[in-house]
C-alpha cells in the first residue's frame, strides 16, 4: 500500500511538472532604451518649469494582461501564454519621464507632486497597441497621443498624435515587444522635440513637419499602411485556384494569392484576374480599394463547378471528362479525384452560364456521352455523371447526370464492389496442344461460365478476387458431344501501395476441375486418369508491384518477386511412351517449386467497343532458371450489345521447361446475363 501511495505521489509530481511545462507563461516588459538617443535634444539649461505626467488612458480592450492580436478587421484575440509583466498605464508614462530626465528638458518632472502645483501637465492616451497579423504580414501597431497643457487654465500647448504600423519579420513575441518598445521611444522623442521647439530651445525640424503631414515616422522599417483583400472561397475548402493581383501601375503582385486566403496589401487601388482556363477565358475586377486596417471582401460575380463520376453502384470510376463553354471553347480535360486515396476534386471557377461536359474523348459537337450544367453566380454546382460498366466493372458510356443533393451521394465511397455474371458461349476452337507434330484440330463447343469478381479498396490497399467456373461440352468432327471443358479458376491478389504507383503485392491462385476425366488405356479399357479436383495447381507469390498506366481506358501493372508453385497430382495418370515402343498410363508425381516470378496484368479499352486484356506469367525455378514456365493469356472482346459480345482468346504456354510453345485459340460468341 505504501509503495502504491509513493508511486501515486511521484506520478502526480511528474504530471504537475509536465503540465507546468506545457502551460509555461511568458511575461514581457517595456523599458527606456538608453542606447536610443537624439543628442540634439539634450539641454544644458532646462525649461524653467515643472511638469506632472499622469497615468496613460487606455481603452478597456487593451488594458488586459493578455496581449492583443488583431486580424486586420474587427476581430481581436488575446494571447494565453504571452502576458504583460507591467501595467501599461504606468509604464509608458514612466518611459516618457525617463526620456525627459535623459535630455534635461524641464527643471522638474515628476509623476506626482505632493505640495506645490506644477506649471504644466502631460496627458497620454493609448488608442491601439496591438500586433496586426495576416497571411503575409506581421505588424506592430501603435496609436498614441501626447498633450502638454497648462495646469491652471488647461490650455493646450503641444500635441503629438500618431497612428503607425511597423513591420517585423518573425513571429516571436520578443521581436514584437522590441518593435513596440522602439516605437514608443521614437514617439516620445518626437513629442519632446516638439516641446523644445515650442519653448524656443531648438529650431523647427523639417522631419517633424514632414512627419506631421504624413502622420507616420520617416523610417525605412515603417510600412505603408496596409489593409486586407479577401477573395472568398465559395466551396469553403482549401482547394480552389490561385488568382492574380495587379497594382495601379499594372504590375502583378508577386505573392501567391490563393482563393480563400487573406492577403495584406498596401493602401491603394488594385485589380484582380481570376477564373479557370486560359487568360482570355479569365474574369477581371477593377478599382478595388484597399483601406488601411480594413478587410475588403470581393463580391462574387462567378460560380464554381465540381465534377464527380460514378457507376450505377455509386462507386467512383476514373473517366476523363472535358469542359466546354457555350461557344465550344475548351477549359481543359482531366480525371475526377479519387477521394478514397486522398485526392481532391478540381474546383472550376467560371462565369455564370451553361457549360457542356463530354466523356470518352467526345468533342463539343457530340450528341452522345455528354451533359450540360448551369453555373449560377455565387453558387457551387456539384455535377454527378453516372457511367455504365461492363462485366469487368470497366466504364463504357454515360447513362445519366445531374446536380444531386449531398445525401444522395453518400454511397459513392463504398469500399467493396461485387460483380457476378453468367456467360453462355458458342465456341469455335483451334488447338495444337497434345497433338502429333503440333497438328491443329478443330472443334465446336458450348460453354457456360459463372464469373464472380470482388474488388475491395481502402486507402492504399487494394484487394481483387476473380473466380471463373466453366463447364462445356464439345463435339469433335468425328465424335458425339462429350464433356470437354471443366475448369475452376480462383485468383486472389492484394496490393499495398506505399507510393502512388508502387507497392507490395501478394497473390494466391488456384486451378482445378470438378468432374473426373476418363480415357481408354492400351487395352481399350476406360480408366480414370484425373479424379475430381486433381490435378490441383497452386501459385503463390509476393514482391513489388509497379502500376505503369492507370486511366479510364488503360490499366497496366508489372510485378516481380518470389514465386511458389505446387502441382498436386493425387491419383493422376499421364500417358508415357517407352523406348521399346510400349506405352501406358503411369502415376504423375506431385511437384513443388520455388523461384522468381515476373508477371504483367493489364486491361485496354480500344476504339469501336473493343477491349483487350492480358495476363502474362513467367516463373524461373531456383533449381534451374533455364527450365522456366510461361503462361501468356490474351483476350479480345468486341461488344455487340450490352449482353452479346464476340470473344477471341489466345493462350501461349510452355510447361516443364519444354521449348515448344503451346497455343490455344478460341473464338466464340458470348451471351451474358448480369446477376448483380
Amino acid at each position: 500500500m505504501r509503495k502504491l501511495l509513493l508511486f501515486g505521489i511521484i506520478l502526480l509530481i511528474l504530471v504537475g511538472c509536465s503540465t507546468n511545462a506545457l502551460l509555461e507563461k511568458n511575461y514581457y516588459i517595456l523599458e527606456n532604451l538608453s542606447h536610443i538617443k537624439m543628442d540634439k535634444l539634450h539641454q544644458t539649461e532646462p525649461i524653467d518649469a515643472s511638469v506632472l505626467i499622469f497615468d496613460a488612458s487606455i481603452p478597456r480592450s487593451y488594458k488586459k494582461k493578455q496581449m492583443v492580436v488583431r486580424h486586420f478587421g474587427p476581430r481581436l484575440t488575446y494571447t494565453k501564454n504571452h502576458l504583460w509583466a507591467v501595467d501599461l498605464s504606468e509604464t509608458i508614462p514612466d518611459i516618457l519621464l525617463n526620456r525627459l530626465f535623459d535630455y534635461n528638458v524641464f527643471q522638474s518632472a515628476k509623476r506626482e507632486f505632493w505640495q506645490e502645483q506644477p506649471e504644466y501637465e502631460i496627458l497620454m492616451t493609448i488608442h491601439n497597441l496591438e500586433q496586426n497579423i495576416a497571411s503575409n504580414a506581421l505588424q506592430a501597431r501603435l496609436n498614441i497621443s501626447f498633450i502638454l497643457k497648462k495646469s491652471e487654465t488647461g490650455e493646450q500647448v503641444v500635441k503629438h498624435e500618431i497612428d503607425v504600423e511597423k513591420s517585423f519579420f518573425n513571429e516571436k513575441f520578443d521581436t514584437y515587444i522590441q518593435t513596440i518598445n522602439q516605437m514608443l521611444i521614437e514617439e516620445s522623442d518626437t513629442f519632446i522635440q516638439k516641446i523644445l521647439v515650442n519653448f524656443g530651445k531648438i529650431a523647427p525640424s523639417k522631419n517633424i513637419i514632414k512627419k506631421e503631414q504624413k502622420n507616420t515616422i520617416e523610417n525605412a522599417n515603417i510600412s505603408i499602411e496596409k489593409g486586407i483583400l479577401l477573395f472568398p472561397a465559395l466551396t469553403k475548402t482549401e482547394f480552389e485556384e490561385f488568382y492574380t493581383i495587379i497594382d495601379s501601375n499594372g504590375y502583378e503582385i508577386e505573392e501567391a494569392s490563393k482563393i480563400g486566403d487573406e492577403v495584406a496589401l498596401n493602401k491603394g487601388i488594385y485589380s484582380i484576374k481570376y477564373g479557370s482556363g486560359s487568360k482570355q477565358q479569365q474574369m477581371t475586377q477593377k478599382n478595388i480599394e484597399i483601406i488601411p486596417r480594413y478587410k475588403t471582401i470581393i463580391e462574387p460575380d462567378w460560380g464554381c463547378l465540381s465534377v464527380n463520376i460514378i457507376n450505377t453502384e455509386r462507386n467512383f470510376v476514373k473517366v476523363r471528362y472535358e469542359l466546354f463553354d457555350n461557344t465550344g471553347s475548351t477549359f481543359g480535360s482531366l480525371f475526377p479525384a479519387e477521394t478514397e486515396v486522398g485526392e481532391h476534386n478540381k474546383i472550376w471557377i467560371l462565369k455564370p452560364g451553361i457549360y457542356k461536359i463530354t466523356v470518352n474523348n467526345e468533342s463539343f459537337n457530340a450528341y452522345q456521352d455528354f451533359t450540360t450544367v448551369k453555373v449560377e453566380k455565387g453558387e457551387v454546382a456539384e455535377l454527378t455523371i453516372v457511367m455504365d460498366t461492363d462485366e469487368n466493372g470497366d466504364p463504357t458510356n454515360l447513362i445519366g447526370s445531374g446536380v444531386l443533393e449531398k445525401n444522395l451521394l453518400k454511397g459513392t465511397s463504398q469500399k467493396m464492389r461485387i460483380n457476378s455474371a453468367i456467360h453462355g458461349n458458342v465456341n469455335f476452337n483451334s488447338d495444337n496442344e497434345n497433338t502429333e507434330n503440333n497438328r491443329q484440330e478443330y472443334s465446336l463447343a458450348l460453354n457456360g461460365q459463372l464469373d464472380n469478381r470482388l474488388i475491395y479498396r481502402n486507402g492504399m490497399f487494394n484487394y481483387t478476387l476473380k473466380h471463373l467456373m466453366e463447364i462445356g461440352v464439345t463435339k469433335e468432327y468425328d465424335d458425339d458431344f462429350h464433356l470437354a471443358t471443366d475448369n475452376f479458376d480462383l485468383k486472389n491478389t492484394g496490393i499495398i501501395y506505399f507510393l502512388k504507383d508502387l507497392g507490395f503485392y501478394g497473390r494466391i491462385d488456384l486451378n482445378t476441375h470438378l468432374f473426373e476425366k476418363n480415357e481408354a488405356d492400351s487395352d481399350m479399357e476406360e480408366i480414370v486418369i484425373e479424379p475430381s479436383f486433381f490435378p490441383l495447381k497452386l501459385k503463390e507469390g509476393f514482391g513489388i508491384n509497379y502500376r505503369i498506366l492507370k486511366s479510364s481506358k488503360v490499366n497496366l501493372s508489372i510485378r516481380g518477386g518470389l514465386g511458389f508453385r505446387q502441382d498436386f497430382n493425387e491419383n493422376v495418370l499421364e500417358w508415357t511412351d517407352y523406348s521399346d515402343g510400349s506405352y501406358k498410363y503411369v502415376s504423375k508425381e506431385t511437384t513443388i517449386e520455388k523461384g522468381i516470378e515476373f508477371s504483367a496484368v493489364g486491361n485496354f479499352r480500344l476504339p469501336f467497343n473493343l477491349s483487350y486484356s492480358v495476363n502474362a506469367d513467367v516463373h524461373f525455378p531456383s533449381q534451374d532458371f533455364t527450365e522456366f514456365t510461361m503462361e501468356w493469356e490474351n483476350m479480345f472482346n468486341l461488344k455487340l450489345t450490352k449482353f452479346v459480345s464476340l470473344d477471341y482468346k489466345l493462350k501461349l504456354a510452355n510447361e516443364d521447361g519444354y521449348e515448344d510453345i503451346l497455343t490455344n485459340h478460341s473464338l466464340f460468341v458470348r451471351i451474358t446475363y448480369f446477376l448483380r
